[in-house]
């Protein structure tokens, strides 16, 4: 084993090319290590960037005592792959340790057991740690495989090995995902699948909220809204305490939801409208929902849409959330804007937004509507995105910097507050008044 920092370096640098040649061949498959047989699991957070991969916990054929195990026990490299389109991802790098211990099959601390629990180090710019890729307009999952070496020989049952095997996964682990089922149904031409959460031990009729995600979420996973922007904040214990407990749809567009009925996408209408309202109207009607307290949102994408159903079923929702909407204010019609100025609706944008540029969308729409006196709509506009956590950070110190059009991250984070009645409230607390 090395010795020293610098041969360290050289090591991983020579495991870096391995790596690489081994996936230009299409295979993933050498040891840096001795026979032994072995699985790991890993496990996704969704983060207000996306679903990262946190955890690895791995299942060893004998024990290891907790005395020979630490963070700088291990050496952690990372495939990601992802072959769509003409630039296929084909992404190797290396994971930072934060900590290493002897664990159960949970990630429960042990002084003696055939589990090791690895964390590892996330952020909003460690592209290695992230279990989804945009490309071709879409997200999705990649296809992941890790290798675990030693960076000193490690006591397993009673064998001492130098290195780990190419262990095999096992599966995954998703936080807060796995609170959501899953369904699809079909209504003339178009199949919707859809995640759902319900509320637990409610005995009475509860709120519905239905949100619509953005252009890179369309597709036939509906776990892809969940992970791709966060949109699982809407089934944990802070969003579920606001509203004394909400079911949660989340509808997934096969392609587009501004895909319009003249087939110019995001002339003001959408070929999914009937059938996302026939999908909602159902859902009610199968759960103890309150009818007078649906609630409808979305970002971008979703938020078009969400301006669409305001002018088509102006009654039917109680409130409504487009977050950086992208219905452009030329289409609007001062019948529309009267309609909206009579409604509940909470706008979202950032300044630096310039995939949909507020100047010509939100902006433009929320002042005509404000020239009405509208007594419950509201506008949270704000300069850039930035991190509201106080994890990451710029080079220089400042917050890190998101792009602008990813101003979802605020809703998630419930950051806004609006006047009402002379009282301030949070996003929350006004979707559950």
């Amino acid at each position: 084993m090395p010795n020293n920092k610098k041969e360290v370096v050289f090591v991983k640098k020579i495991f870096s090319v391995l790596l690489f040649l081994s996936i230009l061949l299409g295979a993933f498959s050498f040891a840096c290590a001795e026979e032994l047989s072995g699985s790991y699991q890993l496990w996704i957070s969704v983060e207000d960037w996306g679903a990262v991969v946190t955890r690895a916990i791995l299942a060893l054929p004998g024990e290891v005592a907790q005395t020979d195990v630490e963070k700088d026990t291990f050496n952690v490299m990372v495939s990601r792959r992802d072959l769509r389109g003409n630039d296929p991802l084909k992404q190797l790098g290396t994971r930072e340790v934060l900590n290493a211990y002897v664990s159960d099959a949970d990630g429960n601390s042990l002084e003696k057991n055939n589990y090791i629990t690895i964390d590892m180090k996330i952020g909003p710019n460690i592209s290695a740690a992230s279990a989804l890729n945009y490309a071709t307009g879409a997200n999705v999952w990649v296809e992941l495989q890790y290798l675990f070496c030693l960076n000193k020989p490690l006591t397993i049952g009673e064998t001492e090995y130098k290195n780990l095997p190419e262990l095999t996964l096992s599966g995954m682990r998703y936080d807060l995902i796995d609170r959501f089922d899953f369904g699809m149904k079909t209504y003339g031409e178009h199949t919707l699948r859809y995640a759902y959460y319900k509320p637990k031990d409610i005995y009475e009729k509860s709120p519905l909220l239905v949100w619509l995600h953005g252009g890179g979420e369309g597709g036939s996973d509906p776990t892809i809204p969940l992970a791709a922007n966060k949109a699982t904040v809407f089934a944990d214990d802070d969003f579920q305490n606001a509203m004394g407990g909400a079911y949660v749809l989340i509808p997934q567009s096969p392609t587009f939801w501004m895909d319009s009925i003249s087939g110019n996408r995001g002339d003001g209408t959408s070929v999914y409208t009937e059938a996302l309202m026939e999908l909602i109207k159902d859902f009610v009607t199968d759960n103890n929902i309150d009818e007078e307290n649906i609630i409808v949102g979305g970002l971008s994408n979703g938020g078009y849409l969400t301006l669409v159903l305001a002018r088509e079923y102006p009654e039917y929702f109680s409130k409504y959330v487009p977050v950086c909407e992208a219905l452009a204010d030329s289409l609007i019609t001062d019948e529309d804007i009267k309609t909206y100025s009579e409604l509940s609706m909470w706008f979202v944008a950032a300044k630096t937004d310039d995939v949909v540029v507020p100047e010509d969308y939100t902006i433009a729409t929320y002042e005509r509507i404000k020239a009405l006196e509208p007594k419950d709509v509201h506008f949270s506009l704000y300069d850039n995105v930035v991190d509201k956590s106080g994890l990451y950070f710029k080079d220089g110190g400042e917050p890190y910097e998101y792009q602008g059009h990813w101003s979802w991250i605020y809703v998630y984070n419930n950051d806004m507050i609006t006047t009402t009645n002379g009282e301030e409230v949070s996003m929350f607390e006004w979707l559950a008044k």
